[in-house]
């Protein structure tokens, strides 16, 4: 497609977007974007595929109460592009469009706290409806990722402003269960797997594939303040980088913790890099990697177990090396010569089962 069509189909979604929109909340056309000054939101589409019977549309909504952007990346087929574009569409208004102004007004927010290293933390939670393509399913086949997500929801929870995740489910016209479960875009392997298995129910009669989205928020009264930025990561990973090559160069791999410790003045965050930017360059590798977020800190003799999700730099770390990879400002060797101290893809047995991590954090370790 050319790149005047491209905008053209781009300019026609947005005036689409505006319209459905402005029947549930006051808003306008600005720009590239979709603004409702209410709420201070704006909402952005980019087309990311031009194939004639499917559709790839990435949603960017941004808004102060967001220490980030929020995206979410929306998939439609269909008979005709046409067709395809709206179900993409669609997808978009039913989830995350519905949870971000539900959020905004306050309406039908659930309450939960979450604790991380003694700081408690209390949200509010919206869910969407769950949404789908494909074919309908039998009511008795009853999809509730509400409860599968409930219990595990307040340790998955870090110092963030706003925490997206998305559950969906899928069965191909042969029977293949496929699940996904991604929290603020990374993606977690242990809600994945049980996500799937509630596809392995579902009638064989041809492909369905259903999704919901889980927004929180801080409660802004008595939000607790993030340790450090995306930035001040990205930046901490620049030095990792940095440090980690001249430590390789001299032979002395053992003098980086203390190095980045004396650069970053925190200790904690310099162990946080030192342990799992290993892990993060071998999933780089080999997105098949599946980690169990879960591993046990050890503290003043007490022992509990965490979440990777839990850290406030681990969604930023795989972007922070991407964004250095794009940049070139590191190459695709120092993945690898990263990768080989990787802990999972030493121990990997079985590629279905998760990996286990035993990470060696010190006792003098606070996870923020």
């Amino acid at each position: 497609m050319e790149m005047r069509n491209m905008n053209q189909e781009t300019a026609a979604l947005l005036q689409q977007l505006q319209t459905i929109c402005a029947t549930m909340e006051p808003c306008e056309l600005r720009a590239d974007a979709v603004y409702f000054e209410k709420h201070d939101l704006t909402i952005q589409l980019s087309v990311q595929e031009d194939q004639p019977q499917r559709a790839r549309l990435l949603f960017t909504a941004s808004c102060p109460r967001f220490e980030q952007p929020l995206q979410e990346l929306c998939e439609g087929w269909g008979e005709t592009r046409q067709q395809a574009l709206n179900a993409a569409l669609g997808l978009f208004l039913f989830g995350m469009m519905a949870v971000l102004l539900t959020m905004m007004r306050q309406e039908a927010v659930m309450q939960l706290t979450s604790e991380t290293g003694g700081t408690v933390r209390r949200w509010r939670l919206v869910q969407s409806d769950i949404t789908g393509l494909g074919q309908p399913l039998d009511p008795h086949h009853r999809l509730d990722f509400w409860n599968l997500i409930r219990q595990p929801l307040p340790h998955l929870l870090n110092s963030g402003k706003t925490c997206l995740i998305t559950l969906s489910a899928a069965r191909d016209e042969l029977g293949k269960t496929h699940g996904e479960c991604l929290i603020d875009g990374q993606p977690c392997a242990r809600l994945a797997q049980q996500a799937r298995q509630c596809a392995e129910n579902w009638p064989q009669d041809g492909f369905a594939w259903r999704r919901q989205i889980f927004l929180l928020e801080q409660d802004p009264e008595q939000r607790q303040c993030a340790p450090y930025s995306r930035q001040e990561v990205f930046r901490a990973v620049q030095k990792a980088v940095r440090l980690f090559q001249a430590c390789q160069s001299s032979d002395q791999p053992q003098i980086l913790l203390p190095l980045l410790s004396h650069e970053l003045h925190n200790a904690s965050l310099a162990e946080e890099l030192v342990i799992l930017l290993p892990e993060v360059c071998a999933q780089m590798l080999d997105d098949t990697l599946a980690l169990d977020d879960r591993f046990l800190w050890t503290h003043q003799g007490k022992t509990e177990t965490l979440s990777l999700f839990q850290l406030t730099s681990w969604k930023w770390l795989r972007p922070a090396l991407e964004d250095m990879l794009r940049s070139g400002r590191a190459e695709r060797e120092l993945i690898e010569n990263w990768a080989a101290l990787s802990q999972c893809r030493h121990h990997r047995q079985d590629a279905s089962e998760l990996q286990s991590l035993s990470l060696p954090f010190s006792d003098r370790y606070l996870p923020q």
